[in-house]
């Protein structure tokens, strides 16, 4: 059995000590940009709070729907329905009550329910309604 006698050099050391901490460095950012992206999965924040609106037209007419979100969701949803849309499209305003009332309690976007005679309307306004909460989106 021999002995092995391995010499480093200073300046070897110190290239080899700051790579390593250079290397450890970069482990952590990475570890902590990466857990701070998912957010959204494990019930955090997923919306920007903030007031956000979408028009939809009816006929030549548009409905604006105005939602207050925060981090977590809907907090509440106001319809500008003009004169006009109400006395052509009576379901409108009975629709919009309906839905604005679910989602406010809480209700998933997907489980709003409406009855029969109301159902295009529901789903039209319910498309604006997710589209405006994209806009919220983080």
């Amino acid at each position: 059995m021999s002995v092995r006698i391995v010499s480093l050099k200073l300046n070897q050391i110190i290239y080899a000590a700051l790579l390593a901490l250079a290397g450890i460095a970069l482990l952590l950012v990475l570890i902590f940009f990466l857990t701070g992206r998912n957010k959204g999965s494990d019930g955090a924040e997923v919306y920007y709070p903030g007031v956000y609106t979408t028009s939809v037209s009816f006929g030549s007419q548009a409905l604006t729907v105005e939602m207050v979100m925060d981090s977590h969701g809907i907090q509440s949803i106001e319809y500008a329905i003009p004169e006009s849309i109400s006395s052509v499209y009576p379901l409108v305003e009975p629709t919009c009550s309906s839905i604005g009332k679910q989602l406010e309690s809480g209700t998933d976007i997907q489980a709003v329910t409406t009855t029969s005679e109301s159902q295009d309307t529901a789903s039209y306004l319910l498309r604006a309604i997710e589209l405006t909460m994209e806009k919220a989106k983080r």
